[in-house]
């Protein structure tokens, strides 16, 4: 790879690393301040702070890389170095599978999580242990290397300390193949519960939907895969050829696994506080229906329709009612349709004689009244008319 393709590389690494820095540690802070670590009931919590604990610390390392890696012939500073990340690496992924078998005990052994509580000491002591057993081996087997002037297996293994090209074997033995095996492991796990989660009563499903974390199981299996399947094909690659370097593969490498903290912290924290603004949002929403919904109608009939009850045959004075008894609908006399104009008012006049029969409308009101109220109206409107047209007409003459 030419000099320009190792600095974009590099700015890859130095960039994931830090936002998983930024990542794990805003998880772990947030563990902490709102006191989700210590208590009963809060093993998803501590199971999820340790594996933060271990992403933030190699990815410090990866930042703090170059600083070993310029030395890695002169001293042990790169070797050390080498074998922390493969330590907090390691054990950040049997994280992971802890929160599988705590799936398995809470929804398919159907176990209150007061109970799997007990046996938490167990997750340390199996984690640490395979973790120290996968880290320990390559530092007495590059000792014993060195002085039999077989070369370094832990150093520089092209952009950060670790185990050498040389010795890809060992990459394989000591840590993709273990992480091959946890990523089975969960998947299997995820699987049946999904499958005996549609098998079983839905009082499984209750239980194991309301824990956060194993909601979001998928998830970390997608992290899992899509962090470390790149460096995977990379490291094979070395192996087969190792003499032939592919610019995309370790392009794909530098960028997902330095990752690996911040989509961590992705699924747990940002998803949380994503999914607290969305049910707020939701809520809300909620509320302004509701609100809208009880909000008093103006039209009770309109009102009664919607509810499905049956419409009052009290007829009540709406704004038609009232604009009926004060205008005329009828063509308003114009300059134009005099004799129109006359046949109106003679109409409203012989109203106003058969009136003297009848002198209730159907409002029971008096209809005497009313009728002359309308001839008023027509009176009014049909002078203002006039005086209208004619204003216009002379503006248009001038």
């Amino acid at each position: 790879m030419d000099e320009g393709q190792i600095k974009i590389i590099q700015g890859c690494i130095d960039i994931g690393a830090l936002i998983s820095v930024i990542g794990s540690s805003a998880m772990l802070i947030s563990i902490i301040s709102t006191g989700s670590f210590l208590g009963k009931g809060k093993i998803w919590n501590r199971v999820i702070f340790f594996m933060s604990l271990c992403d933030m610390c190699g990815s410090f390392d990866l930042l703090i890389r170059k600083n070993f890696l310029n030395k890695a012939d002169k001293d042990d500073g790169c070797k050390i170095h080498g074998l922390t990340i493969q330590f907090f690496f390691i054990s950040s992924i049997l994280w992971t599978t802890a929160i599988a078998v705590n799936i398995v005990a809470v929804g398919l052994l159907d176990k209150e999580v007061e109970v799997v509580e007990k046996y938490e000491y167990l997750f340390h002591i199996v984690i640490w242990s395979i973790s120290i057993l996968l880290t320990v081996p390559l530092y007495y087997i590059d000792n014993a290397n060195r002085n039999g002037n077989g070369g370094h297996v832990m150093g520089d293994a092209t952009f950060w300390c670790w185990i050498t090209d040389r010795y890809s074997k060992y990459r394989m033995l000591f840590f993709f193949g273990p992480i091959w095996m946890v990523f089975f492991f969960n998947a299997f796990v995820y699987i049946s519960m999904e499958i005996i989660n549609k098998k079983r009563n839905k009082d499984m499903n209750e239980t194991y939907s309301k824990y956060s974390v194993a909601k979001r199981s998928n998830l970390f299996l997608l992290v899992f895969f899509i962090t470390w399947i790149w460096g995977t094909i990379n490291r094979i690659q070395n192996l087969i050829s190792s003499g032939k370097s592919i610019f995309i593969l370790y392009l794909l490498h530098a960028i997902f696994t330095p990752l690996q903290g911040f989509l961590n912290s992705m699924v747990y924290f940002w998803y949380s506080i994503i999914e607290h603004f969305i049910i707020v949002k939701k809520e809300i929403k909620e509320q302004e229906d509701n609100r809208r919904k009880n909000r008093p109608r103006h039209n009770s009939n309109n009102a009664r329709l919607e509810e499905g009850r049956p419409i009052k045959l009290v007829h009540k004075r709406s704004d038609r009612d009232l604009f009926d008894n004060y205008y005329v609908f009828k063509p308003v006399p114009s300059l134009h349709r005099k004799d129109r104009g006359n046949t109106s008012f003679n109409e409203l006049n012989n109203n106003l004689d058969d009136s003297n029969h009848n002198n209730k409308d159907y409002h029971g009101k008096d209809k005497r009244k009313t009728l002359e109220r309308q001839k008023t109206n027509v009176t009014q409107y049909s002078e203002y008319s006039c005086k209208s047209t004619s204003h216009m007409l002379k503006s248009s003459g001038s």
